[in-house]
């Protein structure tokens, strides 16, 4: 046998395999989004946006695309309309900024379990996307009424000040946030993010006020300096 037909017979077999999807593109395609379904597994347990949605997100889209996830995901729902199922589709919404289609997602996973703490978060931060502030603020408070764990209720009294304050609701945001810092009067941390709320909302006054309290309670002489001229940076700002 010559040289080329050796070749030939030894690449038939190949050719065969990627023809019938064994070894093709399409198998590894749907290959991929098996280990997307790994993460998937994961957020049943636990539904909630950052780090494990991402990886799921980003790992069905590097082998397949947006609408096959939304339909299988919509077909989830299908299945069992759980609020697991809802929250999934309502943060793939929110991935792809169609915060309406979000909305509508976390109102219905709502009706199944108004007693979700972090479904009315949810929902409250898609509306706030869509400068729904008033509803956004209204959210909140059902969710601040939900018994949330610590982690989530300092969230919700962050973001509900930053709703009232857009919704000219300027002494309820003040008094949102001066609870939130009394409930945690050692929090160094909270009350630099406390302190960064009300610069973006040019409350510089107030700001000034509570880097002082800050830098009375700080320990560390080099923080202490840096926080000094921070504040120095505040009086500044406020001209």
């Amino acid at each position: 046998m010559g040289r080329i037909a050796r070749v030939c017979c030894l690449c038939l077999p190949v050719f065969y395999l990627l023809s019938t999807g064994v070894f093709g593109p399409a198998a590894l395609a749907a290959e991929e989004p098996n280990k997307a379904l790994k993460y998937h597994a994961i957020l049943q347990k636990r539904p909630e946006p950052g780090y494990v949605f991402d990886r799921f997100y980003n790992t069905w889209l590097d082998q397949a695309s947006a609408e096959s996830l939304q339909t299988f995901l919509q077909t989830r729902i299908e299945a069992e309309d759980s609020t697991p199922n809802r929250l999934l589709l309502a943060f793939f919404h929110s991935k792809q900024n169609d915060d309406a289609a979000a909305i509508d997602e976390f109102a219905e996973a709502l009706k199944r379990d108004p007693d979700s703490a972090s479904g009315w978060y949810y929902k409250a931060r898609a509306e706030s996307r869509t400068l729904d502030f008033e509803s956004a603020a209204a959210d909140l408070q059902e969710a601040r009424r939900r018994n949330p764990d610590p982690k989530l209720a300092v969230s919700i009294e962050r973001l509900l000040g930053t709703m009232l304050m857009r919704s000219q609701r300027t002494a309820e945001a003040l008094a949102v946030w001066k609870a939130l810092l009394d409930a945690h009067p050692a929090d160094e941390e909270l009350f630099e993010d406390v302190i960064e709320l009300h610069l973006e909302e040019s409350l510089f006054d107030e700001a000034a006020a509570l880097s002082e309290r800050l830098i009375a309670m700080t320990k560390d002489p080099y923080v202490a300096i840096m926080r000094r001229l921070r504040l120095g940076d505040v009086h500044h700002r406020a001209g």
